[in-house]
């Protein structure tokens, strides 16, 4: 398979768990904030909003080392080219240079930041679950102990 088509799956899933990530949280919003919410309600989305923002989180983890790995291939042939068709002698810094300029080298390197981008806007909601499940256990603490003059 050409390395251009195998970008191309990869670009195309990469919109795919954009989209989903997209749909995902204008759905999720509600459920994460517990303000004005029954406590019980908010107990039982933890587990669901949890499992699923972390299975979203580890496809595009997974994306993200794939492409991390077409990234290194396609440095690896433009220096491995670079330096066979070469009729000077080039250090190794600047076959470096050279390979890193490379168009596919490049375009590989520009998707991979975008799936770079879509695992931390996934991780900062993943981090906002376990805040919101922190906060869920002291409140549900604290009424168990009979404290219920606690003020959110």
């Amino acid at each position: 398979m050409d390395d251009v088509d195998i970008l191309d799956q990869i670009n195309s899933r990469l919109k795919e768990l954009q989209q989903i990530y997209d749909q995902q949280l204008e759905e999720d919003l509600s459920r994460i904030d517990i303000r004005d919410r029954v406590l019980s309600d908010c107990v039982r989305d933890q587990i669901e909003l949890q499992m699923s923002w972390e299975e979203i989180s580890k496809e595009v983890g997974f994306l993200c080392a794939e492409l991390s790995d077409e990234c290194d291939k396609m440095f690896s042939v433009a220096f491995r080219e670079l330096s066979s068709n070469s009729h000077k002698a080039l250090s190794f810094n600047e076959a470096k240079i050279y390979a890193q300029s490379d168009p596919d080298y490049i375009d590989t390197k520009r998707v991979l930041n975008r799936a770079r981008t879509l695992e931390a806007k996934c991780e900062a909601v993943i981090d906002s679950i376990k805040s919101r499940k922190f906060l869920l256990k002291n409140i549900c603490d604290m009424l168990r102990d009979g404290n219920d003059s606690y003020i959110i």
